[in-house]
Formats: C-alpha cells, structure tokens, sequence
C-alpha cells in the first residue's frame, strides 16, 4: 500500500474511533508548518553561516581561492540587479543593462514583488538574454579566474 493510501486509511479508523482527535493529515501538515516556523525563526543566524561558507571559504578546486575573489560582487552589482527588478517589474527590459547572471538574480526580485505575471516575466527575461551577444572574456580575465 502506498503512504497515501495509508494515510487516508489511518485517517478513516481514527475519526471513526475518535471523532475530535485531527486526522493523520491534519496533524502532519500541523508537523510540516511547525517545521517551516522553525527554520524562517533560525534565518537571521543561518543564513550569514551559509552566505560565508559559500562566499568566503577557501576551496582546494578553486586554487586555494574564495568564490568572492573568483566572482566579485560588490555593493553597486546590487544596486543595480535591484534597479533591474523594478524595471522589469514595470515590463520594461529594455531599460535593464545587467549581466547574465545578475539579469536572473533581477527577475527573482521582481517575481518576488508580484507586479508582473511570472509567464509575462520569464518571456521578457529569455527575450532579454537571447537578444543580446554574449561578451567573451579577454584573455586576461581568463588568466585571473585560472
């Protein structure tokens, strides 16, 4: 028998044998959002951890190097990436002149605002990326991210 199926089994004999007790999906769904609370109240100490470990450790692949020093990202990079989601939130990509990589993070941001039909806004983000030529890097960007 599947877990569905044993669920809404359970839930059957128990609201048979006890009409006031939360059925099995009840009390599991209660369990998920319990959960839920317990991380988004851990965040503000979390999420620094995590941003370090990523951001800022050295790795053996990486030459010894932090991904920061590999891809720098500083405070204009998200000034603009946040300018970038108002405009594509006002439908207007034509405006947006950001990299790849910061374009996407913009369209999360303005997803996350919900002026914009997400369907709406991933057509202007793929229209954006496919229309303009990719700038290869010079040879001595190569050379520093080596």
């Amino acid at each position: 028998e599947s877990q569905p199926d044993l669920v809404s089994r359970g839930n059957r004999v128990l609201q048979r044998r006890e009409p006031r007790v939360p059925t099995l999906t009840a009390m599991i769904g209660q369990h998920r959002a319990a959960r839920r609370l317990r991380l988004l109240q851990s965040a503000d100490r979390i999420i620094p951890q995590v941003v370090d470990e990523i951001a800022f450790q050295t790795r053996r692949n990486l030459a010894q190097r932090a991904l920061v020093d590999i891809i720098p990202f500083k405070r204009e990079d998200e000034a603009a990436i946040r300018a970038g989601a108002r405009q594509l939130a006002e439908g207007r990509p034509e405006r947006v002149e950001l990299s790849p990589r910061h374009l996407v993070s913009a369209a999360a941001y303005a997803l996350a605002m919900g002026r914009i039909a997400p369907q709406r806004l991933s057509r202007l983000v793929i229209d954006k990326l496919n229309s303009e030529p990719q700038a290869r890097p010079s040879r001595a960007e190569l050379k520093i991210a080596a």
